[in-house]
Formats: structure tokens, C-alpha cells, sequence
């Protein structure tokens, strides 16, 4: 987040997460270089009593200077009944937030997307996915915003599988993990403030799981995965193409 003190700053980011969720486990956890082109990974701690994900900064964070990161969790909330598939959001403020971002990306080949309320602002991303934009400023400790949707979606494939597929890359085979998704929701929160020191971004993902499947140990699983991590990503608006670009030539690979 942004520090707002007159001097550098370095220590514990401390973050609340839904961990009492059915299923709940992290995916990700990463936060960028100062400008924005490296995305590194993070060694955390989490605190199941409490609920929270912690990590120390690996440098000093300077006076009006923007530490971002993000964290990727999984959870089994969406509920499915007659292929009418469900979720209630529900985001409970911890700190004193300036303004809170929150959007959903509708998933790919779904029917009947319905949000109540109904979003303040919509628009498609370049993969035609239709965002919704909710927006709340000065929000304090305690503060909730509660979010109901319902959509229909007959197709198997996760979104992810899609974009490959749109994307025509052959070798979409390395991304699959156990415990992947299978109706997807993507879900970012943006945190901007002078809560704290820090200013988070949270990418979230809440996916029903589908059956694990084994995966072979091969050199590009792992380049693979995070390839298709930035893809999501760059899908859903938390990073731009050209942050996207630069970080996959970090990785060493094509787009």
C-alpha cells in the first residue's frame, strides 16, 4: 500500500482472509519490483487462529511510494443447483480504505450473469469478458459490502482452458493442477488508502474444484503455471498488456 509517513518504512504486511471458507487454500502470493516489470514470489506465514497471511517487505518502502502485491486464494463457494450456479460476497473492511475496487469478471461462455445490486459501471475486457465495477470511498473498520450474483454455464471447461484455446496455445497441458477450478469467478479487490503503510491488491479467485488430476514433473509446468497466471491477470485488469509483456519475457517465454 501506499506509505503516507514522512520516512521509509520496512516490516510485516499483515492481511485478513476468508480461511474459515470451505476449501480454502492459497494459490499465489507475490509482489512487484519498483517498476513494475518483476513479479516475485513470496514466502509467507499463515495464522489460521487469527485468519490472516503475513510476510516481511524485502526492502524499505519510501515516503508516498506504492507497495503492491498480490494474493491468490481458492475457496468452494460458488453453489450449484439445476446449472444455476450462485455465490453471496461478502467483504468485511479491516482498515481505513480510501477507495475500494471491486470487480467481477463475468466467465466465459456463461448464461444469465445477474449481480444484485447491480454494478455502478460495466465494460468488456480484450477478451470480450464482461467486467462489473463496484466502487466505495472512505470506508472505515467493520464496513461490508455484500455482493449476490447467479448465472447459468453449460460449458465443462474452466475459463482458463477457453483462453487457451482462443489464444491457440498447444501447450495448455503443463497449466493443469490439482485442485484447479471449475467454474470459475474472478474476483479483485484494490486497496488504496492511507489504512496503513502499505496498499494491497488482492486477486481473488473463487472456484468450485473439479477432480485432481496428476501432474508429470516436466521443466515447463512451472513456467506454464505462471504464464497462465499472468494471463488471468492480465484478463481480468490487475496488471496492463504492456506489465504482461514484461513480465513474460522475465519468465523467458513467448506470449
Amino acid at each position: 500500500m501506499k506509505n503516507n509517513a514522512e520516512e521509509a518504512q520496512k516490516g510485516q504486511v499483515v492481511i485478513p482472509l476468508p480461511m474459515d471458507e470451505k476449501n480454502f487454500r492459497i494459490g499465489f502470493v507475490a509482489d512487484y519490483s519498483r517498476d513494475l516489470t518483476e513479479m516475485n514470489e513470496i514466502q509467507y506465514e499463515l495464522d489460521k487462529e487469527n485468519g490472516t497471511i503475513s510476510w516481511e517487505t524485502s526492502e524499505e518502502i519510501q515516503p508516498q511510494e506504492i507497495y503492491k502485491f498480490v494474493i491468490e486464494y481458492y475457496t468452494d463457494s460458488i453453489k450449484e443447483k439445476d446449472n444455476t450456479k450462485t455465490l453471496t460476497y461478502d467483504f468485511k473492511n479491516f482498515a481505513d480504505i480510501g477507495l475500494l475496487n471491486l470487480i467481477f469478471v463475468e466467465p466465459l461462455n456463461s448464461e444469465s450473469f445477474k449481480l444484485e445490486p447491480a454494478s455502478e459501471q460495466h465494460q468488456k475486457n480484450s477478451y470480450n469478458m464482461n467486467m462489473f465495477l463496484y466502487q466505495s470511498q472512505g470506508m472505515k473498520p467493520g464496513d461490508e459490502k455484500n455482493i449476490s450474483l447467479e448465472y447459468k454455464r453449460a460449458d465443462d471447461r474452466t475459463t482458463a482452458e477457453i483462453m487457451e484455446a482462443m489464444a491457440g496455445d498447444a501447450k495448455k497441458a503443463g497449466t493443469v493442477k490439482e485442485n484447479d477450478e471449475k467454474m470459475p469467478l474472478w474476483l479483485v479487490i484494490t486497496v488504496v488508502g492511507s489504512v496503513t503503510i502499505f496498499a494491497a491488491v488482492l486477486l481473488i479467485f473463487i472456484m468450485k474444484k473439479k477432480r485432481a488430476q496428476p501432474v508429470k514433473n516436466e521443466p515447463s509446468s512451472d513456467y506454464e503455471a505462471k504464464k497462465s497466471k499472468l494471463r488471468a491477470m492480465l484478463v481480468e485488469g490487475s496488471i496492463t498488456e504492456s506489465e504482461y509483456n514484461e513480465l513474460i519475457k522475465k519468465l523467458g517465454g513467448r506470449k
